[in-house]
């Protein structure tokens, strides 16, 4: 827990910021430069119940009174609040007048001990002169919106830029599949006309073993037909043979 010595060594640059500015990296983080530190008040008043905590006043920890002045009333009381719910400020600044450690006079002191806190708060958002912290979470909720709109066209982008190149990897895929397709019925065309010549020279061939079947059957058939010839020659030259024998032998 930083002292009361420390933090006053604090120059809080909020004091001289002019919108152009930001602050430097000591200094972020902290409820005394967030532009969401605020005095809150409990009581019935007209007019809003978050007011700004100025620059001065966060020096000083000057958090516990509002003038009601412009609203026509006398000053009430208040207490530091974090308009996010971040932090429990007048929580921590209680528990740090209780501490027997901390050299303070006055609440004051110890919410200047509760503000300069190194928080390295992930919600904090810079402080500008000027505007009351409802104003300051609207512009924040509106650079949240901002930042989730942006985030949302880049993954938009990203997307279109997926699908687009998805679909020339299809278009070239498509295309191969063209050629591939092609080629094929190329390769079955020329499959087919071999087959049709295997198919042509089969028939040739068969016509041929036909032919040499029937002459083979032919030449049988007629060496049969000479074979009974030779037969018959020769029983009959037997015949001629006996019948002269015996003409002889008389």
């Amino acid at each position: 827990m930083p002292t009361i010595g420390d933090c006053l060594l604090d120059t809080i640059v909020s004091a001289t910021y002019d919108g152009g500015m930001e602050y430097p990296a000591a200094q972020r983080g902290k409820c005394q430069t967030c532009g969401f530190l605020s005095k809150h008040t409990t009581t019935s008043i007209p007019g809003p119940r978050y007011f700004e905590v100025e620059a001065e006043e966060r020096q000083r920890g000057e958090v516990f009174y509002q003038s009601l002045a412009l609203y026509g009333s006398h000053n009430t009381g208040t207490m530091p609040e974090c308009v996010k719910g971040v932090a429990q400020l007048w929580h921590e600044t209680r528990g740090v007048m209780d501490d027997t450690e901390q050299e303070l006079r006055t609440k004051q002191d110890a919410a200047i001990v509760v503000f300069c806190k190194e928080r390295a708060c992930e919600d904090w958002y810079p402080y500008q002169p000027g505007q009351d912290p409802i104003e300051h979470l609207r512009k924040y909720e509106m650079s949240r919106l901002e930042q989730d709109r942006q985030a949302f066209e880049l993954k938009l982008f990203e997307l279109e830029q997926g699908i687009h190149q998805d679909s020339k990897l299809i278009l070239a895929d498509s295309r191969q599949l063209a050629l591939d397709s092609k080629q094929i019925a190329q390769d079955n065309t020329q499959l087919v006309a071999k087959i049709k010549s295997i198919a042509e020279q089969s028939d040739r061939f068969s016509r041929r073993i036909t032919w040499l079947v029937i002459f083979l059957g032919v030449v049988q058939a007629a060496s049969a037909l000479i074979g009974l010839y030779l037969t018959y020659r020769a029983s009959q030259n037997h015949e001629m043979l006996d019948l002269l024998d015996r003409l002889l032998s008389r």
